[in-house]
């Protein structure tokens, strides 16, 4: 399945770019290996009539595409990595053929070409191997080359220790996520930050530094639900950088991760304003690089202008924003496409539109776990929460008491999270509220089961949504209206 999945991932013209690709070599009619890559990206079975050659043209296919798809990113490459360390090959074979005077002009080209693309891995090599070499020319400034050479390295050094942070801050993450496993971030955090110095102007220089830094803090306050705090570290972080002029085209990927981690925040806060011109900053830049491994972005932009044109009395314009984004037919990963979709099909059940939702909940056909793993458990949670709802309101009542149960009891781990107890507690008074609607008063939701409001600071934007839809139905009101006159005055 391996090609498959491959091939699922190309656009329409990137599969031709393949197909004139596999032909490059021997252009002849009648070829197997585009054959069978014909069918195989339309996801249809291909004509075998001997296994064993479909098994070898296979192997063919898979090789070629591999190596189609290493070009491919030499080409989409803006941080030039992947060119720096071909001409640092090109160097080592001129000088292992003696054309020393030739491997010297290049690598000091090579060197500014690292610099200028702040490329510290192969700014490392280009100094390792004019040290290596540096016995072929006296000229060789050799104490300055190493002293540069050694900078660098701790540069790496540094760098090295935060990427290890961050993968041991994902992988607690992701089993939050998935299995709600929580352990203590604190201890580890600030041992990193006692090994960096965040006041030295040094610090600010490396844009790819300051985005592996703000992910982890961002790491950090997701796991311990703290992400309000967010706001001012990511804004602290990245005018320090812009100011110090540390942005460039070459690690372009870096401030537009910057940028959107501080528009997640201001959304947070409901600072919508502040977020949209962010927001629009972002889709300048994009529009201005058109650079293809970006193009997820458009994604996620779009998510967040929906949302906020939802929050700020639009919803009209929260779906016009996702229908367009859906025809207009960009490049879009599952996750973003499933979560683009579960916004949606929420914006309809708050328009009453319930057969367009419920038309969204009939194209995910995969089980509960295929999601779980793909999308974590919180996701699932949230998807099964918001069809039970839409059930109800097309009048399944018995159907939404299923899946109430359902969800009880397939995420009994998450009734221990504090940040889950009260959405346990409002599905339980929700299917007694389902069996005899006059048993519940607007009295029995302002509080939850530890005692705080639910109207509290630390609610999420989405907990926040399905209190006032409930509310809306406990005082017969429109659902969107009390939704709104929440969010204008939430000490109501």
């Amino acid at each position: 399945m391996f090609i498959e999945k491959i091939f699922k991932t190309l656009s329409k013209p990137e599969k031709r770019e393949f197909l004139l690709f596999l032909d490059r070599k021997k252009r002849k009619e009648n070829r197997k290996d585009i054959e069978i890559s014909k069918a195989l990206m339309s996801d249809m079975v291909p004509k075998v009539e001997n296994s064993n050659n479909y098994h070898a043209v296979r192997n063919r296919i898979k090789k070629e595409l591999i190596l189609f798809i290493f070009l491919k990113q030499i080409e989409n490459d803006s941080t030039g990595e992947s060119e720096l360390l071909n001409e640092i090959n090109l160097c080592r074979f001129l000088f292992n053929n003696q054309l020393e005077k030739q491997a010297w002009g290049y690598l000091f080209k090579v060197e500014k070409k690292a610099l200028k693309f702040q490329n510290y891995k192969g700014l490392y090599a280009t100094y390792m191997l004019m040290l290596e070499y540096a016995y072929s020319d006296e000229y060789i400034p050799i104490e300055e080359t190493i002293e540069k050479k050694n900078k660098i390295k701790n540069y790496l050094d540094n760098e090295e220790k935060l990427i290890d942070t961050l993968a041991i801050v994902r992988n607690k993450l992701y089993q939050f996520k998935v299995e709600a496993k929580t352990q203590s971030l604190t201890s580890l955090i600030d041992d990193f930050k006692n090994k960096i110095d965040l006041n030295h102007p040094s610090f600010y220089q490396y844009p790819k530094q300051v985005c592996n830094y703000l992910e982890l803090v961002r790491g950090s306050l997701l796991y311990n639900r703290d992400v309000r705090q967010l706001e001012p570290i990511a804004l602290d972080l990245y005018n320090k950088t812009l100011e110090q002029g540390s942005f460039t085209k070459h690690n372009l990927a870096y401030k537009i991760k910057i940028l959107y981690l501080l528009c997640h925040a201001l959304y947070r806060n409901y600072k919508f304003k502040e977020c949209l011109v962010y927001l629009n900053e972002i889709e300048s830049n994009l529009d201005q690089a058109k650079q293809n491994h970006l193009a997820h972005y458009y994604a996620k932009i779009a998510s967040l202008k929906s949302s906020i044109s939802f929050l700020s009395n639009n919803i009209d314009e929260a779906i016009v924003t996702l229908e367009t984004f859906f025809e207009t037919k960009h490049k879009i990963n599952t996750k973003d496409d499933l979560n683009l979709k579960l916004s949606l099909l929420t914006y309809y059940a708050y328009n009453k539109e319930y057969r367009k939702a419920n038309r969204f909940f009939i194209q995910m056909h995969h089980s509960n776990g295929w999601y779980k793993k793909l999308m974590g458990q919180e996701w699932v949670f949230k998807k099964n929460a918001i069809e039970m709802l839409l059930q109800f309101e097309m009048g399944k009542d018995d159907i939404a008491l299923n899946r109430i149960n359902a969800i009880i009891k397939n995420n009994r781990e998450l009734t221990n999270l504090n940040q889950y107890k009260d959405v346990i507690y409002f599905l339980k008074l929700f299917k007694k509220y389902i069996e005899d609607p006059t048993s519940i008063t607007a009295n029995d939701l302002l509080n939850v089961s530890d005692g705080k409001t639910v109207k509290s600071a630390d609610n999420e934007i989405k907990k926040t949504a399905f209190y006032s839809w409930f509310m809306a139905k406990v005082q017969n009101k429109d659902p969107y209206e009390v939704l709104m006159t929440f969010l204008k005055e939430p000490n109501i």
